[in-house]
């Protein structure tokens, strides 16, 4: 999974609902994380880019609600 994959489903109304959307952009990070490491520059640029991208889903989220 990466970012423009995620992109190009968006794009082509693949998800179903904003879960499986979050599932896979969580899965992104989680990914560069493990494989790169915690400590790593790509591992703490993910971590926040995470940390962004949940305050701003949460933000959608609750506008949607």
């Amino acid at each position: 999974m990466h970012l423009s994959l995620i992109k190009k489903k968006l794009e082509d109304s693949v998800y179903i609902d904003m879960i499986q959307f979050e599932k896979d952009v969580k899965l992104v990070f989680d990914n560069a994380i493990l494989y790169n490491g915690e400590q790593s520059d790509v591992g703490l640029l993910a971590k926040t880019m995470q940390g962004i991208f949940e305050t701003e889903y949460k933000k959608v989220c609750e506008e949607g609600a």
